[in-house]
């Protein structure tokens, strides 16, 4: 199996635990870019390894998470504790995603999430681009920099 296999096995572990955990929402493997617009957050990671992670899902679904997560109805959730949501989730599974990737006893500092604006930033040929479904909607989690390539 190749290390980008490896990495895409991981990966979906990570989007599978963290999503499942905290919304109680099935992933499955997707194939293709997003067609809709995204809500889009990245995240450094410090070290050992030097990465930037990239989460985006279209706002209808997170808002469906969202309300999922605090119980509440999706008319009553305010934008900022949607993009709250968001940046937890990256934070979340970025460390299950590190956690796994990395050898048992390697530490890492994360960033901390940054909210993007306009078109999601990164596309396959630039990085590592996963496509997952939650709902029949697809999600891309994508990172790039060189600390993957040297895993």
């Amino acid at each position: 199996m190749s290390t980008s296999d490896q990495l895409k096995d991981v990966m979906f572990d990570a989007v599978s635990e963290s999503i499942e955990n905290m919304a109680f929402m099935e992933v499955t493997h997707g194939d293709n870019p997003p067609e809709e617009d995204l809500m889009w957050v990245s995240m450094s990671i410090e070290d050992p390894i030097k990465d930037t992670l990239y989460l985006g899902v279209p706002e209808p679904l997170m808002k469906e998470l969202t309300a999922g997560v605090f119980a509440m109805d999706e008319d009553e959730l305010e934008e900022q504790l949607i993009k709250d949501t968001l940046a937890e989730l990256l934070n979340t599974l970025g460390g299950v995603f590190y956690t796994k990737a990395l050898p048992e006893s390697q530490t890492y500092q994360l960033g901390l999430p940054v909210h993007g604006e306009g078109e999601f930033p990164i596309s396959g040929d630039q990085a590592y681009c996963w496509y997952m479904q939650l709902e029949d909607t697809t999600i891309v989690i994508a990172a790039n920099g060189d600390g993957l390539k040297n895993l």
